[in-house]
């Protein structure tokens, strides 16, 4: 059954830490540095194990470029830890390691060919990271964005996460793991969508189709939405948009478009550059959706009555 654009309460929550919008990465260079570094510290500091963002960046995952900063190691208690700039040190009781011999250069390794490393580093398993990423207080969207990119690579399976989690059901971060958790989607196309289809359910906005394509009765792709609401015939498009950022606010909108086989589809266009503007993005899509499910209605005669009770 098709839900109400804002049909669970739990969505409209919000959350100040939110507010963070940084590039993401990291490229191949960033990647590069990064590597050299946590060879240096490893060197001098042989007992500790790579975690958190740098771990999730060498797993390939996509991580936002202000992490790529510091080198992030965990150690158990007790053991020295490393205390120089540029680092920070997380002590656990308990450690979880692996052996990292490829590292991605690239988020979820889709840019290049995995880089096999000369000496293998220690890094924590996918889920560790995830949850340790949670517990250091990465934000709900910085999680589901992780999450969506390592269900996407194989990395990782929700269950893996959900069995990490249930051990750590009041600590720090449960809340947003669990929030994230709950909607991750292997089929978001990647980084921008993912944070894209994460404003949305920050709203309480929730598509009910993801990666979705409209096919012509003969087969033929007439056009592919990051998000939609089929439905109801509404669907959300990433645009690349090579334009300044003061610029490109101009094209975030939404067409009736009237043609062919998308005739009476809503079709809503943000630019990949203004995924900052929060605001101006739900007010479109929560515009756009309330337009969709009205027109809906109407055409499968409910009536007026129906018609504006819907809208409103």
């Amino acid at each position: 059954m098709e839900t109400g654009p804002y049909d669970d309460p739990d969505d409209r929550d919000g959350d100040p830490d939110d507010a963070r919008d940084d590039d993401w990465g990291p490229d191949v260079a960033a990647l590069h540095r990064l590597r050299q570094r946590a060879d240096r510290l490893l060197s001098r500091v042989p007992r500790a194990t790579l975690s958190h963002w740098t771990a999730a960046a060498l797993h390939g995952l996509p991580v936002p470029l202000r992490s790529l900063d510091v080198v992030h190691v965990t150690v158990t208690h007790g053991s020295n830890a490393p205390a120089r700039r540029g680092v920070v040190a997380h002590r656990s009781r308990l450690v979880e390691r692996s052996d990292l011999r490829a590292a991605a250069p690239g988020p979820a390794g889709l840019i290049a060919p995995p880089v096999v490393l000369p000496v293998a580093l220690p890094v924590t398993p996918v889920a560790r990271t995830w949850l340790d990423l949670a517990g250091d207080g990465a934000t709900p969207v910085e999680l589901l964005v992780v999450a969506d990119a390592a269900w996407r690579a194989g990395l990782v399976e929700p269950e893996h996460l959900s069995d990490g989690l249930a051990h750590r059901r009041r600590g720090r971060g449960a809340v947003a793991a669990r929030w994230a958790l709950e909607r991750v989607d292997r089929r978001s196309w990647g980084v921008d969508e993912s944070r894209l289809r994460a404003v949305l359910l920050r709203a309480g906005l929730r598509p009910t189709a993801v990666g979705y394509e409209v096919e012509h009765d003969d087969g033929t792709v007439l056009a592919r939405f990051g998000l939609a609401w089929p439905a109801w015939r509404v669907g959300v498009r990433l645009v690349r948009f090579p334009l300044v950022r003061q610029w490109a606010h101009q094209v975030l909108h939404d067409n009736v478009l009237r043609f062919g086989g998308l005739a009476g589809w809503q079709i809503v266009d943000v630019p990949d550059v203004v995924l900052n503007r929060r605001g101006d993005i739900v007010r479109s899509v929560g515009a756009a959706v309330r337009r969709g499910r009205a027109l809906t209605a109407l055409e499968q005669g409910e009536g007026v009555r129906a018609l504006w009770t819907r809208a409103g």
